[in-house]
């Protein structure tokens, strides 16, 4: 599965209509993106989003409880795709700040999950395979995986 990058996908709206929109094509978009085999589990939600109907004359869904039911499903279907110890929500700090984000306690779970974490690529034994974080002596962090090869393959990446 290739995961979502980190960032915002919409910012400055809570209106439902600018958010489904953006959610569904934000979906569409990583089904799109090398994610084909789970297509089939998004189409609940996909459809939920067809159905709704809109006000000619404000463009407002006409059932606001149904339109905030699909952007629930459409929120959890985006979770999906959020990198490992990343999340699809709100900025903390901004709530109409919508995006893929890295959980700001993130070092402590991975540690508390044993990955390993070094200084430089150039610390990691040569035999190892697994997860790894890289913290900058600036405080930058890069998570990825080391293989069997020694090669390094980065996830994401932070400033």
């Amino acid at each position: 599965m290739k995961y979502a990058e980190i960032g915002s996908i919409s910012h400055g709206t809570l209106r439902a209509e600018d958010l489904i929109t953006t959610f569904v094509c934000t979906l569409e978009c990583l089904i799109a993106d090398g994610n084909n085999g789970n297509a089939g589990a998004y189409s609940a939600p996909m459809h939920r989003a067809n159905e709704l109907e809109v006000d000619p004359d404000t463009f407002d869904y006409v059932d606001p409880d149904l339109a905030g039911e699909v952007m629930s499903t459409l929120i959890d279907a985006l979770s999906d795709f959020a990198p490992p110890y990343c999340y699809f929500g709100t900025l903390e700090g901004d709530g109409a700040e919508f995006g893929f984000w890295v959980h700001s306690e993130f070092q402590q779970a991975m540690r508390e999950d044993g990955v390993l974490e070094v200084g430089d690529l150039a610390d990691i034994p040569a035999d190892y395979i697994g997860e790894v974080l890289l913290v900058n002596d600036h405080g930058n962090a890069t998570f990825g995986y080391q293989d069997h090869a020694g090669s390094f393959a980065t996830v994401w990446s932070i400033v």
